[in-house]
């Protein structure tokens, strides 16, 4: 993987989506970086990061990120993830591979429902057979309207799938699918936790942020009206200022 390391202060990670471009976390990196050492991770074969051997394996992937941590130095850090990044800063804290001070969920998962498997699995073959996704994935990313509205955004979230070589994306949504529920271990995590979701989020939608925030010993929940997944293009700036606050508390 490959980390951009800026700023100076108290250490926080951030870690994009599946998929989705690691870049869409620069507003938010540039604006923690004037108060905070930030540490932008471009997960394999994302952005700057060479491709990972195949078939993925998300166990490896996450061990990789502890390790680059720790040889940072670093065993204290606050933890911002969106989507599956999210998901994969749940499983690096339970499992105690990193030590938070505090964790941000944007659009957060900690598990999938019944019949999401599949349909990861569906994505990823389609994904292999050379299948245009853009259009599904500006429906899923965006609510009702806005890609009309904001044609900007819906170009942004059609080339997601392509931010990643494709037989890389397939072969880490096929792996996804086999993930296990982080649920039964959200009451372990007892630090401050900050979650966000649009009020209009088809892929992580608001009632899983909802029960998650009732597992976790310490959390608060935002639902932001009229927003999709796609909190960092629809609510930058709001998002942006929300995870700061949180963050400076």
């Amino acid at each position: 993987m490959y980390i951009e390391d800026s700023g100076s202060g108290p250490a926080v990670v951030l870690v994009h989506g599946l998929p989705s471009p690691p870049e869409e976390l620069e507003p938010l990196a540039r604006a923690l970086a004037t108060d905070h050492r930030v540490l932008l991770v471009h997960l394999p074969g994302y952005g700057r990061a060479p491709r990972p051997a195949l078939p993925y394996d998300f166990e490896a992937v996450d061990r990789m990120l502890a390790a680059a941590l720790a040889e940072r130095g670093l065993d204290d850090v606050a933890f911002v993830g969106y989507s599956g990044g999210c998901y994969r800063g749940l499983v690096a804290a339970t499992r105690g591979r990193l030590k938070l001070r505090a964790f941000v969920g944007l659009a957060p998962i900690a598990h999938l429902d019944a019949g999401e498997p599949e349909a990861f699995r569906g994505f990823a073959q389609a994904i292999a057979a050379d299948v245009e996704l853009g259009e599904l994935m500006v429906e899923r990313m965006l609510p009702p309207g806005w890609a009309a509205a904001h044609p900007e955004h819906a170009q942004a979230v059609a080339a997601w799938t392509r931010c990643v070589p494709a037989d890389v994306l397939a072969s880490e949504l096929e792996a996804a699918a086999d993930l296990p529920d982080v649920r039964p271990q959200l009451p372990e995590l007892d630090v401050p936790v900050y979650l966000r979701v649009g009020e209009l989020d088809q892929a992580t939608p608001p009632r899983k942020a909802l029960e998650m925030a009732g597992l976790l010993p310490d959390a608060t929940l935002d639902v932001v009206p009229g927003v999709g997944h796609a909190l960092l293009l629809q609510d930058a700036n709001a998002t942006v200022a929300a995870v700061r606050r949180f963050l400076a508390r």
